[in-house]
This record gives C-alpha cells, structure tokens and sequence, in this order.
C-alpha cells in the first residue's frame, strides 16, 4: 500500500480534514465540529459530554505486530482540562485486552492560549482496530473546549 514505507502518518483536521495516512472515526462518544482558533482551523468535540477523538492508521502504515510508535498531537491550550491517549496495544491488562492501553501521560492545559503539541511514546502498539468503530487510538479530552489540529503517527 501507498504507507508501506512511510515513516509517519497524519491528519491535519478542520472543515475538511486532509487525511495522510491517518483518519478521522466518527463514533457516538466521538463526535466533533470543526472550529477556528488561535488562527488555525481545528476540531473539538460536538457536546460537552463528548470526550474522545477516534483515529485509524492506514492498513498499509502497520507493518508489525507489535510496534513502537510516537504520536505528536497538536493542541490548542485553553481552560484547565487535560489530555491523553488510549491505543491499541498489547498490555493484557489494559481494557478489552489491550484495546484501551493508557499513552502513559496527561498533559495538562494551562489555558496559555496558544498551540502546543504533545507527544506520547507508544510501546507495543498493536493498531488492530480494536477500540471502537475499528478505531486504533483515541484522544481523551477533559475538557470540551480542547481543540486539536494535527495529529501524527510516526514509526520508532
């Protein structure tokens, strides 16, 4: 496939989402609205009650098993919420086997007001489509005003 060989997959989100490698899954926890922000077009979650982002790499981007992947997240900071990373890994005590192991951090919001990226280190990642609508990862929001412009997988 056309990400065989290629070291990272993206998606820069808006109004129209251009999708490299990386795309958007709509799931009922999962909506968004595209908004502008801090001068970039982005995307947030559609109601206050909404807290994740659902994401799938193209099949021909996973080569392995088991993979080391870094994702790179870019965010706008505002309000005083959080943000992580669920994926699809191989720790057999995370939930559904491994479909929801944790990225290991939050990154908390200090309402700064301007764009960040946030990087989690992803080890043994799977990306079997395991979480929800064959989903590989999902962003957790704790806030609904989190917004997010560009998310990148790229292989370790």
């Amino acid at each position: 496939g056309i990400f065989n060989n290629a070291s990272r997959a993206d998606i820069v989100l808006g109004r129209q989402n251009r999708d490299a490698g990386l795309r958007l899954i709509v799931n009922d926890d999962g909506m968004t609205v595209p908004v502008v922000i801090g001068g970039s077009a982005a995307v947030k979650p559609a109601a206050s009650n909404a807290r994740f982002i659902y994401f799938a790499a193209d099949d021909s981007f996973k080569w392995s098993q088991s993979m080391h992947a870094k994702l790179e997240v870019e965010y706008f900071d505002t309000g005083k919420g959080s943000l992580s990373v669920e994926f699809d890994g191989s720790d057999p005590g995370a939930p559904f086997h491994g479909a929801y192991t944790w990225g290991g951090k939050r990154v908390k919001m200090t309402d700064a007001r301007q764009w960040k990226t946030a990087e989690f280190d992803l080890r043994g990642a799977r990306f079997m489509n395991s979480e929800n609508n064959e989903a590989d990862f999902r962003l957790d929001l704790l806030d609904p005003d989190i917004c997010i412009r560009r998310v990148a997988l790229v292989r370790e």
